[in-house]
């Protein structure tokens, strides 16, 4: 589920999509043309949104009259994060981090980890263009301040961590495994467990 403004889009799976546009008092099922089972939904602004699956993203540009579709060439996505309608972010369960700047034609990857196990990465998020946090099993984090292209690693959970929300560049949660739930404020150097 994502919202922008009073517009919202809920996904699942076998093509399904919600729409709202009066901030979540009633939704509509939309067809996007494409019946493939989606795990994200990114909303740019009010025209461009873009969906994926594990191994492509459906995306629109004029407010889901007309949706598209491209391939993602790592057939094992989990999770995206677009930062405008150019450029995003896939996390792969193969170790991978991808990155595309032509909002999807081409995709390059700006992490590998698939040498070591386990490997599967659970969620990406960006705070904003250049701070982004991802996590991947057990309990291993990353962040990256340069748009995506290098990522450190960064620790302070004990626990798998499936989503990251910030409200600014320094203060964030972090839920996970087990219900655990944590706090940053410095920007995901340290965290403390709530």
């Amino acid at each position: 589920m994502s919202f922008y403004n009073a517009t919202g889009y809920i996904v699942g799976n076998y093509g399904y999509v919600l729409k709202s546009i009066d901030s979540g008092t009633s939704w509509n099922q939309i067809s996007t043309g494409f019946n493939s089972s989606f795990n994200t939904v990114n909303i740019i602004d009010d025209n461009n949104i873009i969906l994926s699956t594990s191994n492509s993203i459906v995306k629109t540009n004029d407010g889901g009259t007309t949706w598209e579709s491209l391939g993602i060439p790592n057939t094992a996505v989990i999770k995206t994060s677009f930062t405008s309608s150019l450029v995003g972010h896939a996390v792969c369960n193969n170790g991978i981090i991808l990155k595309t700047i032509d909002g999807g034609q081409n995709w390059y990857i700006t992490k590998d980890d698939s040498n070591i196990s386990p490997s599967d990465y659970f969620t990406v998020y960006f705070v904003n263009e250049n701070i982004g946090l991802a996590a991947r099993e057990h309990d291993y984090m990353y962040k990256t301040t340069d748009a995506g292209e290098t990522w450190v690693e960064i620790s302070g959970t004990s626990q798998a961590i499936f989503d990251f929300h910030f409200l600014d560049e320094n203060n964030g949660f972090a839920t996970g495994e087990y219900g655990a739930t944590y706090k940053t404020n410095d920007g995901g150097t340290t965290w403390e467990q709530i």
